[in-house]
């Protein structure tokens, strides 16, 4: 009996322990289970595009990020809550999908940790607009989406119209004074306008933003600096949709600052005297009829004085009451009424302003209002210009193309015939990229236009002149193409850029020495800080140079002399080296020399018969273009205001005795008188060509002062060079011809 108890006891126990094996085999793989399928942590995402246009059907790129330690192999996108849009279809790379209109769910896939995959749902969306949408996706390490977890990331998404692509074009600044300008330009959609503003390309003032929407715009600016150059962009948006366009860069220059001119009582008169001191009630004065806007002739101008004694004389002005004369017809002088007539003559074309002035006997003066005046015979036209900056005069290379700057401002200066009252300056580098235009304004003492030209962007731009006159009628002048280099860099040896201090050293033959260039005189910094990409620019005259640059925390670097012939851009890169320890050494950084290559040039006259031409000398004799067959020659276009002059014309004068040569200088937009004067002033005796009206320049397509054109004894163009040259360079083109 005992035995039997044992077995049973033992068989009791046995059950026992089995039934606890298999429960702890139980708890554990259900344990184990739970422990895989919670094992996801996070998971990152993002959604490409963000929005989609009202009844569009487009597809969604989602790219998840596995962050957590054990694969994704289930994934669900659902779209935002509510009927905005219903889902199309599904795809990604080894993945099934399974869809409806309201979710997408792939299976069957997996996605390591630290990897990442795009996962595309195609969807199209109702006709409305909906704003602050949002995505949402679950993911799990269960092939079913056992226990999932959501996914981090921005998940917003709106349906609207995509923001407005507003185009800019036609961007014009007039009525130019010392203090103010217009800016106007035009747009293909309805926008805002606002204009910003510099001294520099980091502008740093800007208008009020007209709210009103517009294709036409006008800002005006006011309270600018007399005489001083600025730069400004022209800004256009859509706030309902979020479009905005900014266009490039422009430039404009501010006028002299008028000095204020009287035409009322406190203004004397040469010659007036005053025979009625008593006499404190001043004089009336008016036109007889209504002045037309554009006269294209000499014109009559009649009026009337009158005055409670006598009036004693009669004057007027054409520009504003600066300057006065006697009126040409007067009658009743003395007289309590008098009538007078205006016939101007020798005038120019241009635009005046007009007023007369009557004075009785005690000095007292009133002056009409001024009335302005367009006289126009012919249209606008544009002639030489000049480049420079600071005192360096710039010429074109061997390709006949002006070498500037992209950063640097270079000063344009200009003649004009056919009485602008605007030219404006326009740099074109393709339809793909926006245009610059650029403002001349007049000198009212030499009545030359000057503005600025600047770049932001390296590129090759075809300028042209655009002038306008106060008839209304347009012009437009091809100058020449401009090639803007990009400027120099500093950079680590990583390729980053550095913002580092910037010197250049010029060899100054006198001390035998460098010393740091005086950028100043030139308009530019020396030293200079780079950028944020680590650029900085310079424009440097003929000369022997080297550049020092250094960074907190780099090796200083030199590079290595370079030797310009003539006025160029510096152009290199420089590397600097991260400092490593006290016996770091400098780097010095190998630059190519920037030699200025030979003057040479061609186009499409080259090889062909010279234009023909008849003009006037200073003594007012006539020659014409066949005077010139016979002999080689050298026909220069020049002008006497040109910085170039001094330079060119002593080699002029040296060989004017030559009898085996013909050197001439024409000059265009001047006329006989001017040049004569000209000759007496400076001590040359230059025997002047005077083309007062361009045309012989612009038959020979004359753009940068001064051109050498050779011709061959038989008359034909063989080379053209658009330099000043040595006495010895002329005979050199001229030999063999």
């Amino acid at each position: 009996m005992m035995v039997v108890g044992i077995l049973k006891l033992f068989t009791r126990i046995r059950a026992c322990v089995l039934f606890a094996l298999v429960l702890s085999t139980f708890l554990f793989i259900q344990s184990a289970d739970q422990h895989v399928r919670a094992a996801l942590s996070s998971c990152s995402i993002n959604v490409s595009p963000q929005s989609i246009s009202p009844g569009a059907d487009d597809f969604i790129n989602f790219g998840i990020f596995n962050s957590s330690s054990d694969p994704i192999n289930w994934v669900r996108i659902i779209p935002p809550t509510g009927n905005y849009m219903t889902i199309l279809s599904a795809s990604t790379s080894n993945w099934d999908q399974d869809i409806s209109s309201n979710q997408a769910t792939f299976t069957n896939g997996s996605l390591p940790r630290s990897s990442s995959q795009a996962f595309t749902v195609e969807i199209s969306a109702d006709n409305s607009r909906h704003d602050s949408l949002s995505w949402s996706a679950q993911v799990s390490d269960d092939p079913g989406g056992a226990n999932p977890i959501s996914c981090n990331g921005d998940m917003s998404f709106s349906i609207k119209n995509p923001p407005s692509v507003i185009n800019i074009s036609n961007i014009t600044a007039s009525d130019l004074s010392s203090s103010s300008i217009t800016i106007s330009w035009d747009t293909d959609i309805e926008s805002t306008s606002k204009v910003i503003y510099g001294s520099d390309t980091n502008y740093g003032s800007s208008s009020d933003m007209d709210s009103t929407l517009e294709l036409h715009h006008i800002v005006v600016l006011k309270n600018l600096q007399a005489n001083n150059s600025y730069h400004y962009e022209v800004e256009s948006s859509t706030p309902a949709d979020g479009g905005d366009s900014v266009s490039g860069d422009n430039t404009f220059l501010t006028a002299v600052k008028e000095q204020s001119v009287s035409t009322g009582n406190n203004q004397p008169s040469i010659g007036v005297k005053i025979t009625n001191p008593g006499d404190k009630i001043p004089p009336t004065i008016s036109f007889n009829s209504q002045i037309p806007r554009v006269v294209k002739s000499i014109f009559d101008i009649s009026g009337t004085a009158s005055d409670d004694t006598a009036v004693t004389k009669v004057e007027y002005s054409l520009d504003s009451g600066r300057n006065w004369l006697p009126t040409e017809q007067t009658t009743g002088l003395g007289s309590k009424h008098v009538s007078f007539v205006i016939k101007p003559v020798n005038l120019d074309d241009g635009n005046y302003k007009l007023l007369a002035r009557a004075i009785d006997g005690g000095g007292n003066m009133t002056a009409t209002k001024s009335v302005s005046i367009a006289f126009d015979q012919l249209p606008p036209e544009t002639g030489g210009l000049v480049l420079s900056i600071g005192p360096q005069v710039l010429q074109p290379d061997q390709s006949d193309d002006i070498q500037a700057l992209a950063g640097v401002d270079e000063r344009i200066t200009m003649s004009a015939i056919g009485g602008p009252t605007s030219i404006t300056l326009v740099a074109d580098r393709g339809k793909k990229n926006p245009s610059s235009s650029f403002s001349l304004t007049q000198s009212p003492d030499s009545g030359l236009w000057s503005g600025i030209m600047s770049f932001s962007d390296s590129g090759t731009y075809d300028v042209s002149a655009q002038a306008i006159d106060g008839a209304g009628n347009h012009t437009q002048r091809t100058i020449g193409r401009v090639t803007v280099s990009q400027p120099s860099r500093i950079l680590d040896k990583n390729s980053k850029p550095v913002s580092a201090k910037v010197t250049v050293y010029k060899f100054i033959d006198d001390t035998n020495d460098w010393q740091a260039w005086d950028g100043s005189a030139y308009g530019q910094d020396n030293p200079q800080i780079t950028d944020k990409a680590g650029y900085f620019s310079l424009f440097l005259p003929a000369g022997k140079y080297y550049v020092k640059s250094s960074a907190k925390g780099y090796v200083s670097a030199t590079s290595s002399i370079v030797d310009f012939d003539q006025p160029q851009p510096l152009s290199i890169n420089m590397t600097l080296s991260k400092s490593e320890s006290l016996f770091s050494r400098y780097k010095v950084q190998k630059v190519a020399n920037q030699k200025q290559p030979a003057l040479a040039n061609a186009n499409t006259l080259v090889g062909k018969p010279a234009p023909g031409f008849s003009l006037t000398d200073i003594s007012g004799k006539k020659v014409n273009s066949l005077d010139l067959s016979g002999k080689p020659t050298d026909l220069i276009f020049l002008n006497s205001w040109a910085p170039a002059a001094s330079e060119q014309l002593p080699a002029v004068q040296s060989l004017s005795d030559n009898k085996n040569l013909n050197v001439k200088i024409i000059a265009l937009q001047e006329n006989p008188g001017r040049l004569n004067a000209y000759d007496q002033i400076s001590g040359y005796d230059i025997d002047w060509l005077a083309d007062p009206l361009s045309t012989t320049s612009n038959t020979y397509g004359v753009g940068s002062l001064p051109s050498h054109y050779f011709l061959d004894r038989g008359g034909n163009i063989k080379k053209i060079v658009s330099a000043v040259l040595t006495k010895q360079q002329i005979l050199d083109n001229l030999s063999n011809l």
